[in-house]
């Protein structure tokens, strides 16, 4: 379609472009004419979530864009959910009954609904005097109970306490900062201002609720098992305390250590004491041999044998008395009886042995002297290797008794240790569970930077808007139905249409003829005809018609 068709489109149809509009526009401005005002009221919350400082927070922290706007959308959906939506309209219906109840005023519109829904019986059964939190606990108990006023009220598809009275409410981030802003629309002010007063209350308990209850739970669970983990560690430590009381074991190293040093020690003296009762008792051999008394001179006199036997038990007695560190009187009598005994000895060898010389050349009384010497020594060193023997003996018991100790001592300290660990485990976690609940206690701790005023002037009415939309629909409708119309035309209603459809040159048309011009109309076909004609001869192609 050229701009020319289109002008003489607009031109042949500028009745329906000028009426339609002009009749929309007006019957817009019929139906305004009753719109209620309407009064705005806002509030800016701030919520901390991006720049806000808590426990956790550190100098090099980053901040997650994405945790930000999801926590933004969390905030959101908080306040339009059915719930705090519900629990908002439920105290608004809580301070319009206590207002009524105590003679208070409330907008005409509330109390009308209030009034047919809800008798003066009702209302007082409803009613409580300590306040309108107070009535709020009361609707919300019969709410839960299916109280079927209420819901006829509360979830009712249309009413001024159902879930549309505040489809107006809009909550949204405040640009890119940390605020959050409430706004709500309403006919009456107080109702404005309250409603909004309610959301910021309801909306910050849940809010903080919800985050409390995060952490509550896994509080709960460190506890439990922390009392289990000190109960376990408790009793394995007992369990070793009654171990050690038991054995008598108080430090199991040590100890062990030291019976280790005093067996190496008692071996090394065991070997010494052997090693001179061997080489005393080959000196004493070497002795008698010499003086040939080994056989005969024990044989023959009994009274010097019997002498030497006591002496070497004495000797033993004496040498078993200085082993065990005790100093008493019976020592000093072994020993004066031990002199006696060698100078006895002594008096009877000398009777025996009359000589006075060994073979040797040796005087016999230094060989005698020598002998004694070592007989004495022999029995000392006898009783010396049997003392040790016996120390081994009691060492090696010693050994047996702390051998098992040392793998149970290990298992009940092994039984503390992983009890510790796990207690000490559960307990890092109750702390840190116990510091991410103070944490989200105090960023749950929502500030109201602007809380919401009085409205005093309604908003600015749209209705001029209103009219001007109606009025651009209908010439816009309009016009577009008839470019449609056109555009859809196809007969030969157009010169340019004829040809196309033909596909041969117009040489003239006829047109269509209004009753103002019947009398022209032998005129107009005069000069039609004429030309035709001319075109004709102009022309000069017979095939053209």
């Amino acid at each position: 379609m050229s701009l020319f068709e289109f002008g003489r489109l607009i031109y042949r149809n500028i009745t329906y472009l000028v009426i339609i509009p002009i009749l929309l526009a007006g019957l817009v401005f019929v139906f305004t004419i009753n719109q209620q005002k309407q009064y705005a009221s806002s509030a800016l919350i701030y919520t901390g979530i991006a720049s806000g400082f808590n426990i956790e927070s550190g100098a090099s922290d980053k901040v997650d864009y994405h945790a930000v706007n999801n926590a933004f959308d969390n905030l959101i959906s908080i306040v339009q959910s059915h719930q705090t939506i519900e629990e908002v309209l439920l105290r608004l219906l809580a301070n319009h009954i206590h207002a009524l109840q105590n003679g208070e005023s409330i907008p005409v519109s509330y109390q009308e609904y209030l009034i047919s829904h809800l008798n003066d019986n009702q209302q007082k059964r409803y009613y409580n005097q300590n306040g309108a939190d107070s009535t709020y606990t009361k609707l919300d108990s019969a709410l839960n109970n299916n109280d079927s006023v209420l819901i006829n009220i509360i979830r009712a598809e249309n009413g001024l306490y159902s879930g549309k009275s505040l489809k107006s409410l809009e909550v949204k981030r405040h640009k890119s900062s940390d605020m959050l802003k409430l706004y709500y629309t309403a006919e009456d002010p107080t109702i404005c201002k309250l409603v909004v007063e309610l959301v910021i209350d309801v909306f910050s308990s849940r809010y903080k609720a919800i985050k409390v209850a995060e952490t509550g739970d896994v509080v709960a669970y460190f506890q439990a098992q922390l009392n289990l983990a000190q109960a376990k560690l408790n009793n394995a430590e007992d369990k070793l305390t009654s171990f050690r009381t038991g054995t008598r074991v108080i430090n199991y190293g040590e100890q062990t250590k030291a019976i280790a040093i005093k067996k190496q020690n008692a071996l090394e003296e065991y070997s010494n004491k052997k090693m001179n009762l061997l080489a005393t008792q080959v000196a004493l051999n070497e002795i008698e041999e010499k003086l040939k008394i080994r056989e005969n001179l024990l044989s023959k006199n009994s009274d010097l044998l019997d002498k030497r036997n006591r002496l070497a038990e004495l000797v033993q007695q004496l040498a078993r008395s200085k082993s065990s560190n005790s100093i008493d009187s019976s020592q000093r009598d072994i020993k004066s009886e031990i002199e006696m005994l060698k100078k006895g000895i002594q008096e009877d060898m000398e009777i025996v042995f009359s000589y006075s010389n060994s073979k040797e050349g040796l005087p016999n009384q230094q060989l005698l002297n020598n002998w004694l010497e070592n007989v004495i020594t022999l029995n000392r060193e006898k009783a010396n290797v049997d003392y040790y023997k016996n120390r081994l003996d009691e060492l090696d018991a010693l050994y047996d008794n702390f051998a098992p100790l040392g793998s149970t001592l290990a298992r009940l300290e092994r039984e503390i240790s992983v009890a510790e660990r796990e207690y000490l485990e559960i307990l890092n976690g109750l702390n840190m569970s116990k510091l991410r609940q103070q944490n989200i206690q105090l960023s749950s701790q929502l500030e109201t930077v602007d809380w919401p005023q009085l409205p005093t002037q309604a908003l600015a009415s749209k209705r001029k808007l209103l009219i001007a939309v109606g009025f651009m629909f209908g010439l816009i409708s309009v016009l577009t139905f008839l470019v449609a119309r056109e555009l859809l035309d196809n007969t030969c209603s157009t010169p340019s249409k004829a040809e196309k459809a033909t596909k041969l040159e117009l040489i003239g048309a006829f047109p269509i003829i209004n009753k103002k011009l019947d009398k022209e109309y032998p005129i107009l076909l005069n000069r039609l005809k004429s030309v035709t004609v001319t075109k004709l001869i102009s022309e000069n192609t017979p095939s053209k018609l």
